[in-house]
């Protein structure tokens, strides 16, 4: 169905009809000069006089329809112009909301974690503690990637020997375990997504694993920056400095 007002919000179709109704009506014009002069006096002065006047009013009608193409070639490239220039600020402000969306979502994960841990008032005293704190982290990883569950082990590097474990399902998902040795920890795996904290000189590592995902580099610093924490938690535990006789 013909919609007048979007006819008219598109400065297209105006300028193709005005364009259009201009060149018929000079072209009509230049058709209908032999008629519009005539001869009727016989006299040849006369008539050479009108061949000279319907040249010049043709070339001059015939200018006048080239000016006018340019004319409409110019604005139409305005036009067109003007459009590319609102579609790219479409998209620039697009990108600036989805930019500003994900710095809040960050925002705030990092202040859940760093709230968190200041909640902390002692470091674990005892397995059940350190368990417990397993459970805080893996859940914090859940809200940092989009992902059904996640599996925490810390592993004894010389030995390969899982030291601790802890696996957190979003709820209402289910956990489907696959196997994967400590060894193989250290490559790439086709179905999981393996991340490690960054320190190198310890006795023991921590992994998080996850089904594979697309993520973002900030939700990968986090994850590191949050087994990067829970290592220091536990050497902590583990310290004969730390005065503690429930370990």
């Amino acid at each position: 169905m013909f919609d007048l007002k979007t006819f008219r919000k598109d400065k297209k179709n105006v300028l193709r009809i005005a364009y259009g109704g201009i060149s018929l009506i000079l072209v009509l014009l230049a058709v209908s000069i032999p008629q519009l002069i005539t001869d009727n006096t016989g006299n040849s002065d006369f008539s050479l006089a009108k061949d000279i006047i319907q040249k010049i009013l043709i070339a001059t009608l015939a200018a006048s329809i080239w000016v006018s193409a340019k004319l409409y070639q110019k604005n139409l490239d305005q036009i067109r112009h003007i459009q590319k220039l609102k579609n790219d600020n479409g998209e620039l402000e697009a990108d600036l909301l989805d930019a500003i969306k994900h710095i809040g979502s960050v925002n705030i994960r990092l202040d859940a974690i760093k709230s968190a841990l200041a909640a902390m008032p002692e470091y674990p005293k005892s397995k059940q503690d350190i368990k417990k704190i397993l459970e805080f982290f893996a859940q914090k990883i859940l809200t940092i990637a989009n992902i059904d569950w996640t599996l925490i082990r810390l592993v004894e590097v010389e030995r390969s020997r899982t030291i601790r474990e802890h696996i957190e399902v979003r709820v209402g998902k289910t956990f489907s375990r696959q196997e994967i040795s400590n060894s193989a920890l250290a490559q790439k795996n086709k179905d999981l997504l393996i991340i490690s904290s960054d320190k190198s000189n310890l006795l023991f590592k921590t992994y998080c694993l996850m089904p594979k995902t697309k993520m973002r580099d900030e939700e990968d610093l986090l994850i590191k920056a949050i087994l990067n924490q829970l290592e220091m938690i536990f050497i902590i535990f583990t310290s004969r400095y730390y005065k503690n006789d429930e370990k």
